[in-house]
């Protein structure tokens, strides 16, 4: 597209919102865009991944300095020497007022150098990441030619400081032009030497030499607040010292489980009996070694007759129980199992649970999901292992008739006389079809849609049967296809 020159009068920028940076216009030029995924009034999402590592040292930044365009009238007074200045504004010295100053050049304010035998200066310091790239970038303008002493002229230097503001040496900014006329763009980049904690920008103008939109790009170091020894940016908990990393289960969305409860009878198979929505928050400390887990589940349905209780076993990744017993305490809408090690019990009997009653099954009443919240805090046995929390469901009043997954083991308090009787294949909790009695899917926005009562799975969504038959490797998306009158 084209866009009309504003008049000489004024100044034209084109601005980037999400960085802040500005590219001035001053003439005609082409510019490429690339348009990405996006949606109307909404923020970039995050991936809400395990993260093991510190990802990055700190934080590259638009612009390191401040006011780079001059348009803020802040210029302090600092005196130059082999110390490090006040970061945060320009600075220019007292003996050096006279020589140059802010000026309004085509509706945009510039720093202009006053007098052709005398220098004017500026500078600001800025904290930087030792040992990583600093580039700087600026706009000049010769007016007239050159003559060293007695016209235009410009130089440019990196001051680099440690951390107790000591100077460490300089390096000059290449590729100024200072003997032809015109408007130029400079732009260097230099290494920070190794201690080097601050770099001072250090402009000297002379005659009339102006400058303009003057840029530090480079890696900020990042502050540490809770003094672990990760930075904040790499920090997912950076005001708690005890924790530093987060992971997920499942890595993103939520975990949705449908349970079918007359096992190890096939029932009416509508799997609304009870129907839980989870997701795990897990966060380990600086070693990677694992602090807590907090809990949300939802029961986002409730159609049985029965009272059922709900429950989780901690496993490895395997699905195998754990070797040792890694829970220090439970604290919140759930307890750990006196029974099973490693066990919580988030409730005995979800009618007792409830704080209103409700179904979601389209038969009783209907109301949004109440959520149950805890927190697992881990002992020391827990390390760095992956812990999958597996949920499953017991009947109240009969701790021994568990229901689990398919191909998940019942637990040590199941009751082993039910396994492979009725419609159940060996206590593997799935029909001589491979039909399980829980439907497990992770979804962005628990969106699942179970069956209405009494309704089949297999009226519900017509491909299931083959999905399950197949164990999993046909018709993926079966959940996706539902027959919408016969779904919640």
């Amino acid at each position: 597209f084209f866009y009309a020159m504003p008049p000489n009068s004024e100044k034209l920028f084109i601005e980037y919102p999400n960085t802040g940076e500005r590219i001035a216009v001053n003439g005609q030029t082409q510019l490429s865009f690339t348009v990405g995924d996006f949606k109307l009034g909404e923020k970039p999402s995050t991936n809400p991944g395990k993260k093991m590592a510190p990802s990055s040292r700190g934080k590259t930044t638009s612009n390191l300095l401040v006011n780079g365009d001059f348009e803020v009238n802040d210029i302090g007074i600092a005196s130059y020497s082999q110390s490090a200045p006040p970061t945060g504004k320009w600075h220019t010295q007292a003996d050096r007022v006279n020589y140059a100053h802010l000026a309004t050049v085509s509706g945009s304010q510039v720093w202009q150098a006053t007098n052709a035998n005398q220098w004017g200066m500026i500078f600001q310091t800025a904290a930087i990441t030792p040992s990583t790239p600093v580039t700087l970038d600026f706009q000049y303008r010769i007016n007239q030619q050159a003559s060293q002493w007695s016209s235009d002229d410009i130089y440019a230097d990196f001051i680099w400081f440690d951390a107790n503001g000591n100077w460490l040496g300089y390096v000059h900014m290449a590729g100024l032009s200072n003997t032809n006329p015109g408007l130029f763009s400079a732009n260097d980049t230099r290494t920070a030497p190794a201690n080097a904690a601050y770099v001072e920008v250090f402009i000297l103008v002379q005659g009339t030499v102006w400058i303009d939109n003057v840029v530090l790009t480079g890696t900020a170091p990042s502050s540490d607040d809770d003094g672990d020894g990760i930075p904040n940016t790499s920090d997912d908990y950076p005001n708690d010292n005890t924790k530093a990393y987060a992971s997920y289960y499942p890595t993103s969305g939520y975990q949705t489980l449908a349970f079918e409860d007359l096992w190890p009878a096939k029932g009416d198979f509508d799997f609304n009996d009870l129907v839980v929505s989870m997701d795990v928050e897990m966060a380990a400390d600086t070693g990677n070694k694992l602090v807590d887990a907090t809990f949300t589940i939802s029961a986002d349905a409730v159609g049985s007759g029965l009272g059922n209780g709900l429950a989780i076993v901690l496993r490895d990744a395997n699905g195998n129980f754990l070797n040792q017993d890694v829970i220090s305490n439970v604290s919140g809408e759930a307890t750990a199992d006196p029974d099973v090690t490693n066990g919580i019990i988030v409730f005995e009997d979800i009618y007792d649970a409830q704080e209103s009653f409700y179904m979601n099954n389209g038969f009783g009443p209907s109301a949004p999901a109440e959520e149950f919240t805890f927190t697992v805090t881990f002992n020391a046995n827990a390390g760095t292992q992956i812990i999958v929390p597996e949920m499953y469901i017991f009947r109240s009043g009969e701790r021994g008739r568990e229901i689990h997954q398919k191909g998940y083991s019942p637990t040590p308090v199941a009751n082993p006389a039910l396994f492979n009787t009725l419609d159940d294949v060996n206590g593997t909790y799935s029909t001589a079809n491979g039909l399980p009695w829980v439907i497990e899917l992770v979804t962005a926005n628990k969106s699942f849609q179970h069956p209405l009562e009494k309704v089949d799975i297999l009226q519900a969504y017509p491909t299931f049967q083959t999905w399950a038959e197949s164990n999993g490797q046909s018709n993926t998306d079966w959940y996706l296809n539902p027959d919408n009158i016969r779904v919640f």
